[in-house]
């Protein structure tokens, strides 16, 4: 994987299309977080807290 900046930019297509394909998610809350760096690969995450709705 290449930089956090990287991440972002390609992870969020798949997020919208993601949310998109469930137009009745109710987004509570989106978070990232990213480790590694010059001695270890980067990796990434992202969680999305969100809701059924009806």
């Amino acid at each position: 994987m290449g930089s956090p900046a990287n991440f972002s930019r390609d992870i969020e297509p798949e997020v919208n299309d993601w949310l998109a394909a469930h137009p009745a998610i109710e987004v509570i809350d989106i978070g990232q977080s990213s480790s590694g760096g010059s001695m270890e690969p980067s990796t990434a995450a992202v969680s999305i807290w969100h809701e059924e709705g009806g």
